[in-house]
């Protein structure tokens, strides 16, 4: 077993307990939180992220005349589905359902009903044919969105809110992000990465590093830097500062920690620095992310294995991002898969 007996046995018997799923690290003595200033109350900092507002407000401007794609359903999307008449004539049964990492929706009487590709109408019309005549003479139902979880969007680095970002849309912008992500904080850099993953038909199977120019999109006003993010992309902000980490995704406060150069900080102690896994853990489904002199690089981290003594701990230096996941990730994780271990692509905008 691992040095720091008394921690590992302690984590042990917490991750038998709850099935190694979720765990609460708030008891380990941790190191004090970054004390960074608010972005939106200093000089140039304030600037720049009323320049964010003032980009953001002209990109959408411009983009008033457009619509959005409806929304497309996927894993972990939880849904609100009324069905009339379907338990008693004349009541009408609401069912909550999460959709499957398979896209499946299990509903009474019909079974499993595929949302791949679908939109909720899209989805009302599956379910109803499979009802109609068979089951219901005239079905009548009713499908919304209740949770949306499936367009994860990591947002790392020097931005005020670092964190997992669940959009309501199927890709969003670099303005939009940043302006969600709370805007850029004191140390922030003049570029802006994103980390994405190839197309499943592409026949490119590294992930791409895309370095995006903030001075040029912020200042001038060009919206060529406003690139289109979408679900499993992981952003980043370079930092003039480099003394601390980031703990992001299904932990109780999201944020950055500075570093102390006396007290290591491993990814254990980290989870307790954020005050504990959520309700909703899995300590299993965690990524650390870190800058390398290749680039960007993903690797998967288990946290219960470690907090066993089964695996080394896994210590983070400045600039690192561990990422606690949860069961409905599944799409990040299909992301993270094909990086561990490769290298990335470099592809620049003008």
């Amino acid at each position: 077993m691992i040095p720091r007996t008394r921690v590992a046995i302690l984590l042990s018997t917490l991750l038998i307990v709850t099935g190694c799923s979720r765990q609460d690290f708030s008891g380990l003595r941790v190191p004090r939180p970054f004390a960074g200033t608010d972005p939106t109350t200093v000089g140039a900092e304030g600037k720049r992220n009323q320049q964010i507002q003032s980009a953001l407000a002209t990109s959408q401007a411009l983009q008033s005349g457009e619509s959005d794609l409806e929304y497309e359903l996927g894993p972990g999307d939880r849904l609100s589905i009324a069905i009339f008449a379907l338990e008693s004539p004349g009541e009408t049964t609401t069912l909550d359902r999460r959709v499957q990492n398979d896209f499946t929706v299990t509903l009474p009487w019909v079974g499993k009903v595929s949302s791949f590709g679908a939109t909720v109408s899209d989805f009302e019309d599956r379910v109803r044919s499979l009802y109609a005549g068979r089951y219901l003479k005239d079905p009548q139902i009713s499908v919304r969105i209740a949770e949306h979880q499936s367009v994860a969007i990591v947002m790392t680095g020097a931005v005020g809110k670092p964190g997992v970002y669940h959009l309501q849309k199927n890709r969003s912008t670099v303005l939009e992000m940043l302006a969600t992500a709370g805007g850029l904080r004191n140390d922030a850099g003049d570029v802006l990465y994103i980390m994405r993953t190839p197309e499943r038909d592409a026949t490119e199977s590294k992930p791409a590093l895309i370095p995006v120019k903030l001075n040029p999109l912020l200042e001038s006003g060009d919206l060529r830097y406003n690139l289109a993010v979408s679900g499993g992309d992981i952003l980043t902000v370079s930092s003039h500062a480099d003394d601390y980490v980031f703990v992001l995704g299904y932990v109780n406060r999201p944020g950055s920690f500075a570093l102390r150069d006396d007290q290591p900080l491993d990814t254990v102690r980290a989870i307790a620095l954020a005050g504990g896994l959520s309700s909703s853990a899995r300590a299993q489904n965690s990524f650390l992310v870190q800058e390398t002199e290749e680039g960007q690089k993903v690797t998967e981290v288990d946290m219960s294995r470690i907090a066993q003594g089964k695996d080394q701990p896994v210590y983070l230096k400045s600039g690192d991002t561990l990422i606690v996941g949860s069961s409905f990730m599944a799409r990040l994780a299909e992301f993270i898969k094909p990086s561990l271990g490769a290298g990335v692509t470099y592809s620049p905008v003008p």
